[in-house]
């Protein structure tokens, strides 16, 4: 027997990751193939062909089963941060061995040693309390980022990237001292991919920052300046008895609209894309809370100038106040 195609390294588990497998007979044969994480050598799964001389078969469900995304609750420094995002994979037939690959979330439409997955313009604000996460695919070894900083603490440090994958960088502004503009490049060697610059700034009275996660399971995270309204929906239970109808509990539901900054299209591009996300949450400092996203739309205008988004987010449990 013998693998005759198997995916390419890095595709992604969210479309179809394609192995076929020939039995090199002219009798049909059955045959178990087990799916296994390299990492762990755990297995992933079992795939049982019968009566075949040749078969091709898509592994990807059994990986989109397994792997669940998992963001820190609360950022606590700057570092490189696995985020279950990929996993490298063999597959057995008996003796038969598979090449490894590893698999990512992300579909990527490049080739290069580092890829940056967020889709969000590269000037971007932080107040000196929050974070940032910032996902990319790294397919070499010894790719890095290189952290500037600028103010009272001028400084400059590298955090390398070990094994090939898909990960995310988280950086606290607190933990990178007093300044007011940080500058982090994602490298290979000497040549730079991809560069994202932060003023450091107090956030206007009343900001809130959103998180969400992109097309390729990477977070974004945006500073919207300005609440426009609140408004509280109530709903109040009855309960029926034989001496009539009598009032019960309320349960309420706090939503607010957050506005974002006159931005350029490509970021309102961006920012609308928070429609179809998996997942939604606000930033308090740098800890996590979901909500729940109530806009279901975002009109764009096409424009050469600037214009801003809207959206409607309300706790993710009854009660909780944003």
């Amino acid at each position: 027997m013998k693998f005759t195609t198997i995916p390419n390294a890095f595709a992604s588990w969210n479309e179809s990751l394609l192995y076929t497998l020939s039995t090199e007979s002219e009798e049909p044969q059955d045959a178990t193939v087990e799916v296994y994480d390299a990492a762990t050598n755990t297995l992933v799964g079992t795939k049982f062909l019968r009566a075949i001389t040749s078969a091709t078969f898509d592994i990807a469900p059994m990986l989109r089963r397994r792997m669940h995304i998992t963001l820190p609750e609360v950022v606590t420094t700057t570092r490189l941060m696995s985020y279950n995002a990929s996993a490298e994979i063999y597959l057995k037939v008996g003796e038969l061995t598979s090449e490894h690959r590893i698999f990512v979330a992300a579909q990527l439409t490049s080739n290069t040693p580092c890829v940056v997955l967020s889709e969000q313009i590269d000037s971007r604000t932080l107040a000196p309390d929050e974070c940032d996460m910032v996902g990319f695919v790294t397919t070499f070894s010894g790719c890095y980022a290189r952290i500037r900083t600028y103010g009272k603490d001028s400084t400059t440090r590298n955090i390398t990237f070990g094994s090939p994958g898909q990960y995310i960088l988280t950086i606290l502004s607190l933990t990178l001292g007093d300044c007011d503009q940080i500058e982090v490049e994602f490298c290979y060697s000497s040549t730079v991919f991809r560069k994202i610059e932060y003023s450091v700034k107090r956030n206007l009275k009343g900001a809130r920052r959103i998180g969400w996660l992109n097309k390729d399971y990477a977070p974004e995270i945006y500073t919207f300046p300005m609440r426009k309204s609140i408004l509280i929906k109530a709903t109040r239970k009855h309960m029926e008895s034989s001496i009539g109808r009598g009032a019960g509990e309320v349960e309420a539901d706090g939503e607010l609209k957050l506005i974002s900054a006159y931005e350029p299209s490509a970021q309102l591009t961006a920012l609308a894309k928070i429609v179809g996300s998996p997942a939604v949450w606000l930033m308090e400092g740098a800890r996590r809370r979901n909500v729940d996203l109530i806009t279901d739309r975002v009109i764009l205008t096409p424009s050469d100038t600037l214009g801003f988004v809207e959206i409607d987010i309300r706790g993710a449990k009854e009660g909780e106040e944003l």
